[in-house]
């Protein structure tokens, strides 16, 4: 999966960003890079991440990058600083952060399959449907608009209202309400 950088511009102890807006509870998917002026030449640095809960996360950078810690993603915003060495520090920037519509705890129901074959326009409303299927299958038999319930016997079938499904089947109750 591609990664979102968030850029930071360091320069002495000031921190700059462009403004940044993410999306909260995103996992696995924001780097914060950071471009540092000559001060800090040579420092082990570490980013601080303030969230909106006002925990603090220390992570230290690889290559003057790091992934953002994702409790920090939170609405509406999380603040981001740096220090390295013997304590050069800079003061902090905001990032905003825009709910998500993911829900804790809630598994999403499975989507539905797209269907291996076409799906046929003009089936009518239910409503219109049930009569039908009290008193007789979808079935039709030698020629006939439906079939009584269960009548067992293997025929193409056709809908109430005469649309037409193009496959054979067997004619039994279950079509009945």
């Amino acid at each position: 999966m591609k990664q979102k950088t968030l850029d930071f511009f360091v320069d002495e102890q000031f921190i700059r960003a462009p403004h940044h807006k993410v999306v909260a509870d995103s996992r696995g998917y924001l780097t914060a890079r950071f471009s540092f002026g000559e001060a800090w030449r040579g420092l082990t640095k570490t980013a601080v991440f303030l969230g909106a809960d006002g925990r603090t996360y220390h992570v230290l950078l690889t290559d003057d990058a790091c992934e953002v810690p994702p409790r920090v993603l939170r609405p509406t915003q999380f603040f981001v600083s740096v220090f390295g060495g013997d304590r050069l520090t800079t003061d902090r920037v905001a990032v905003e952060v825009a709910a998500s519509g993911f829900a804790a705890g809630i598994t999403p129901p499975p989507t539905t399959p797209k269907p291996s074959r076409p799906m046929f326009i003009g089936i009518p409303p239910v409503h219109l449907m049930l009569p039908h299927f009290t008193q007789y299958s979808p079935c039709c038999q030698y020629g006939k608009r439906a079939a009584p319930v269960g009548c067992g016997s293997f025929e193409r079938c056709q809908w109430p209202l005469g649309i037409f499904q193009p496959k054979w089947s067997v004619c039994s109750s279950i079509w009945a309400l």
